[in-house]
């Protein structure tokens, strides 16, 4: 896939450690192109240690965001400064918006896969489900099919 780039393009990242592996540039440069939307979304490695310096230097270079994978779905909201209800209730964070030069967080996780079950027509209410996985997206997805009535087994 060729990105074209402009000098205006926005620019977006996955945060993670490691994160090198990951398809999301992949996909979000298609969906860019795709939508039309000058944007540049990147795969951007940042060592637990590195994140303090890494949002320093996203909000000095411009950057409209980033998604965060392990390990950083949980350390970056003591750096934030707002956090989305439902990301407070999850206690963890998968993408933030930096605007004005400030960090907001938000949890995709859990309303992205409520939504793909509905949009299948599987309704989780009154259903026993079983979810395997312990991270931080299966915590959002357990806490989302809760709210969304799944069985308490």
């Amino acid at each position: 896939m060729i990105v074209e780039l402009t000098n205006t393009a926005k620019k977006l990242c996955i945060i993670g450690d490691p994160v090198t592996h990951s398809k999301s540039p992949l996909l979000q440069n298609a969906m860019c192109q795709a939508l039309g939307l000058d944007y540049v979304y990147l795969c951007q490695p940042v060592k637990p240690e590195g994140l303090e310096a890494f949002l320093a230097a996203a909000k000095a270079l411009g950057y409209a965001g980033f998604n965060a994978t392990m390990p950083f779905k949980e350390l970056l909201i003591p750096y934030l400064d707002e956090l989305d209800p439902l990301a407070k209730k999850l206690g963890a964070v998968n993408t933030v918006c930096i605007r004005d030069g400030k960090l907001y967080g938000y949890n995709t996780d859990c309303p992205g896969y409520i939504a793909a079950l509905l949009t299948v027509g599987f309704t989780p209410k009154g259903k026993r489900v079983l979810l395997l996985g312990a991270g931080g997206a299966a915590k959002a997805v357990a806490v989302g099919l809760a709210d969304a009535g799944a069985a308490i087994v």
